[in-house]
Order: structure tokens, then C-alpha cells, then sequence
């Protein structure tokens, strides 16, 4: 999928404002569904997405986000039995009177350390799914060509990263990005960018690799 510029989650040919959008909050998942327009149009969006995701979100519990929109008692149903459909749990509608405000990621101090929230995916990402998360992700699986994954912290794949990857994306250049074989379509680590085009400087053996910024570029090394 394309990367939007608002690093927004998992919707095949979005178009920020216009599309619906699944984000990764440090409560969990949350469906955003627009303003304006046809809800029924954003239904069949949904519709389409869940087939095409070879039901990654099953068993997930899902918040709603809506904004100013009020669903009526068909359309709540309608939605309710599309959840039902493909596995998944609605913990919320999300109806206010303004639009619900995206939470702050905040780091703990444990005897000096900060502790950063972690996102956890237990499954590998297909091409056309997304994940951003304001902390770190762990992906335990492979990250595929056409997947894409955008952490404010680090990014560690317990597999192959072959996808997109874009570490501190809020301007942290000491962000990492770990994989146990990195081969990317892109990586990005705060405002650096590095392309699977390019000769990333690396050494050449069969450990775990991890990328990182030096003299202005991205480099990656094995992991000891």
C-alpha cells in the first residue's frame, strides 16, 4: 500500500480524509470512520478490506472513532453484524460531540530506565497492510514487500523485514530497526531515508541485523 502522509494504518489506495482508516493506540485498535459522506459507502469499504486482509484482524477488539457522525440503529447493526462476520469485537462506538483526539505515548522512569509502550503483532504483515504505533513495534513475523510499519520508537521483526520500515518517525534519530534479516523496500529512520535500491553499508554473516543512523546515513550492522 502507499504510504499517506499522515501515516495513517492499512487501507489499500487511501486518500487521507476520504477512506476509512485502522490505527494502533496504546488501548489497542481503533476504526476510524470520516465525517462525511455515505456511511453505507465506508460499510462496503470496510467490507472489502476485511476480505482482502486474510483475516489478520480476527479476534481483535476494536474501538470506533466517528467524530461528529451519529450512526442510526440500522446502521449500527449493519456494522455489528460485519464485525460478527469476520471475527471481530466492537469495544466501542466512539459518538461524541467532536472529534476523539489521538492519545499521547508517555515513558515511564523505572530506576532510571524509561519504559516505552509496545505495540505487539503476532502475525506477519501481508502486502497492503500497515501498522503505526507512538512507541515501539514488535512484529513477531515477517514484514513482506508492500507492508509497512511506522514506529515513534523502535521497530524489531522476530523475522524478515522485506517491507517498509520507518523508525522514530517523530524525529527520534536514535531509533533502531532490528530484523533477523533486513532486505527492505524502504527503510526510514526519523528524517533519513535509505531504499532497497541502494547499497546499505553492511557486513556480511548469518546473524540477527540491525539498522541505525551514522554520519548521516543509514547503516546496517549484525546484531551481537
Amino acid at each position: 500500500m502507499p504510504l499517506s502522509d499522515n501515516g495513517d494504518l492499512m487501507q489499500p489506495g487511501s486518500l487521507p480524509g476520504n477512506n476509512i482508516v485502522f490505527k494502533g493506540y496504546r488501548s489497542g485498535l481503533t476504526l476510524i470512520i470520516p465525517e462525511a459522506g455515505p456511511f453505507e459507502n465506508y460499510l462496503q469499504e470496510l467490507r472489502d478490506h476485511l476480505k482482502n486482509s486474510h483475516n489478520f484482524f480476527n479476534g481483535a477488539k476494536i474501538n470506533l472513532e466517528l467524530g461528529n457522525r451519529q450512526l442510526d440503529t440500522e446502521e449500527k447493526a449493519a456494522l455489528i453484524r460485519l464485525f460478527q462476520e469476520n471475527g471481530l469485537v466492537l469495544r466501542s462506538t466512539g459518538e461524541s460531540a467532536s472529534p476523539v483526539k489521538r492519545p499521547a505515548s508517555k515513558s515511564k522512569a523505572i530506576h532510571g530506565e524509561h519504559v516505552v509502550p509496545t505495540f505487539t503483532i503476532k502475525k506477519t504483515l501481508r502486502s497492503g497492510q500497515r501498522i503505526e504505533f507512538d512507541g515501539n513495534v514488535l512484529i513477531w513475523g515477517d514484514i513482506n514487500p508492500g507492508a509497512e510499519v511506522m514506529a515513534s520508537g523502535d521497530i524489531i521483526v522476530m523475522g524478515k523485514l522485506r517491507g517498509t520500515a520507518h523508525a522514530g518517525m517523530q524525529g527520534d534519530r536514535n531509533a533502531r530497526i532490528f530484523a533477523f534479516q533486513i532486505n527492505p523496500v524502504q527503510l526510514r529512520i526519523a528524517d533519513v531515508i535509505a531504499r532497497g535500491g541502494e547499497k546499505l553499508k553492511r557486513t556480511k554473516d548469518f546473524r540477527p541485523e540491525i539498522a541505525k543512523v551514522k554520519d548521516q546515513q543509514i547503516i546496517v550492522e549484525k546484531f551481537n
